[in-house]
């Protein structure tokens, strides 16, 4: 039997190589803050969502902070203990933004199995508990595709899939409306529940309290399809397999990979020059004339440490993401929102676009502002950028 899932084809997609030494040669990694954080809020987010549920309340803020502070003790993964007040800000970010349904929540953590017994042949969907009951499932022949999804409702025929992230950048919209991930969860989510027709995904920025919908619904046919990606995924895998081939290539991943100073490859991408000879002289100057790239791939490899790692400050500067407040309210709640200035004695002409960098004040006027929230469409994002600590002497 052999596994696949969204996290290796992603693997494999970016760089073969780091495929290969995750999974088929299985070499020990050492253990990553930012991803240890991420899983431990995850687990948070699962027992304070069964404790709603338990307790059937859409909410209980309050419990937030006993749940946070019993899976930190219990994470097998020991954090430090100054990061403890980052987990509980993230869970309690998740806890006052939102609400539990028990009437459409269909599960978290949802574990959905697909198998199918040849290569050429169909998916078809299993009890995901199968390989816990009968072990000689891993000796079967045949692939084996594992989803999870954090969150899961189904409401007549339209199922909501959100997946929770806790990293501190913003995915743009054109990310969300792309991401492979979200198609392969509705694709998992279609294979389990056939008699839903619609797919709304999300991506729920936990650190931000912003949530991204990809704009268009996806149709059962085409959640359906995404099989053949899937397929040809797989199969790229095993090709290499077979010829036993498995290339590195450098890129913004290797922020994440944690054998990165032992790669040949991406050396090439970050070495000391010394110049000491007209042979290094004219190398340099080759290599100036690619400066721009060389910078990009820097840039993109900080861009994704800083994913998991947060800010890094050096020199007085300091490098990360930074939330930029957006918001745009939907053309049907125009006329609503002319009203409610109107109460509040604001002349609607003043901000016909709804902009928010007119609405700001007005977002953050006591009594408006809770209603105008209520009312706009989140669309902040970050940043990534250099900028002077604040507070730092020129």
């Amino acid at each position: 039997m052999e596994h696949y899932s969204h996290t290796r084809l992603e693997l494999f997609e970016a760089c073969p190589g780091a495929y290969y030494d995750k999974f088929e040669a299985k070499l020990p990694e050492p253990p990553s803050e930012p991803m240890g954080i991420g899983r431990l809020v995850h687990e948070i987010i699962l027992e304070y969502n069964k404790h709603c549920l338990q307790k059937g309340v859409e909410s209980d803020v309050t419990a937030m902070p006993a749940i946070a502070r019993k899976k930190y003790h219990e994470n097998p993964v020991p954090l430090h203990p100054s990061r403890f007040g980052e987990i509980l800000r993230l869970a309690e970010n998740y806890a006052t933004g939102h609400l539990i349904d028990p009437h459409t929540k269909v599960g978290f953590e949802e574990k959905i199995l697909l198998y199918r017994p040849m290569e050429a042949g169909e998916w078809v969907s299993l009890d995901p508990t199968v390989p816990d009951t009968d072990k000689s499932f891993w000796c079967t022949a045949g692939d084996a595709f594992w989803i999870v999804i954090d969150d899961l409702a189904i409401a007549g025929d339209t199922a909501v899939i959100t997946d929770y992230k806790t990293s501190w950048e913003i995915a743009s919209q054109n990310t969300v409306d792309t991401n492979p991930q979200l198609d392969r969860y509705a694709f998992g989510v279609a294979m389990e529940y056939p008699q839903i027709q619609y797919f709304k995904v999300k991506l729920d920025f936990v650190r931000w309290k912003v949530v991204r919908e990809r704009q268009n619904v996806i149709t059962r046919g085409q959640a359906l399809a995404v099989k053949d990606d899937i397929n040809a995924r797989i199969l790229q895998i095993k090709d290499a397999r077979k010829k036993k081939k498995w290339p590195r290539w450098p890129g913004y991943h290797c922020g994440y990979c944690p054998r990165v100073v032992n790669c040949t490859e991406a050396r090439k991408f970050d070495g000391t020059v010394i110049i000491d000879t007209p042979e290094k002289a004219e190398k340099a100057f080759e290599d100036l004339i690619l400066l721009d790239g060389y910078n990009k791939a820097r840039k993109e490899a900080l861009k994704g440490f800083c994913q998991g790692a947060g800010t890094i400050v050096k020199n007085g500067m300091e490098i990360g993401y930074r939330k930029v407040e957006s918001r745009e309210i939907p053309v049907e709640h125009w006329d609503e929102v002319a009203a409610l200035l109107a109460e509040y004695n604001e002349n609607i002409w003043d901000y016909v676009k709804f902009s928010m960098t007119d609405m700001k004040h007005l977002f953050e006027r006591p009594g408006l502002g809770e209603r105008l929230l209520a009312l706009a469409r989140d669309k902040s994002y970050t940043q990534f950028k250099i900028t002077k600590v604040k507070g730092e002497d020129d």
